[in-house]
């Protein structure tokens, strides 16, 4: 009785550290199936929004939700009704320290965004996306399921994917709504 209690207790341990060890599960991370690179991709579709509105308000989120939007715009096209963009985003890794969570740079990631917008519909697509350092690392080596260091990865392509989510809820609301003036009809 007292080996079955021993060997159920080294098993139970075992489960659990094994389970430990697994600790930030890995991300859902949106992979083209033609280039291999983490992509956000979506046409959405805006009923009875003109072409010139939707660029309008792309072009205002633009404005409002980038700090520097002049360092982030790289081409803006009216005529074609598109705007391209790069920004980056800090990443920071999270370890307990004295049974405290301290956070630190963890150095920055960069990204390109392109939203484009046709009669009642727009695309976004936000690619590129690599951790600025020399050479330039592409996040999708993170991906990798046997790297010593995925606990790590996976915190970073986490904050990678809260981060890319966000930012196209706040533009899929700023596109939907568009300015008060657009409706105010005369």
């Amino acid at each position: 009785m007292k080996s079955l209690f021993i060997g159920l207790c080294l098993s139970i341990t075992s489960a659990l550290t094994a389970f430990a060890q697994e600790g930030t599960p890995p991300p859902l991370m949106p992979v083209d199936e033609k280039s291999g690179l983490i992509t956000y991709s979506e046409v959405v579709e805006v009923s009875g929004a003109t072409a010139e509105q939707l660029y309008n308000r792309m072009h205002n989120w633009f404005n409002s939700y980038f700090k520097s939007p002049s360092s982030v715009i790289q081409k803006k096209d009216a005529e074609a009704k598109k705007i391209d963009g790069k920004h980056g985003i800090t990443m920071y890794k999270t370890v307990v320290e004295k049974k405290q969570e301290k956070k630190y740079n963890a150095g920055i990631v960069k990204y390109s965004i392109n939203v484009a917008a046709k009669e009642g519909k727009y695309r976004y697509k936000i690619t590129n996306i690599f951790k600025h350092q020399s050479p330039k690392l592409p996040v999708e080596k993170w991906l990798d399921e046997n790297d010593a260091n995925k606990e790590a990865n996976y915190q970073y392509l986490n904050q990678i994917h809260e981060h890319m989510n966000a930012m196209i809820e706040d533009l899929k609301a700023a596109m939907e709504k568009g300015d008060s003036e657009e409706t105010d009809d005369w």
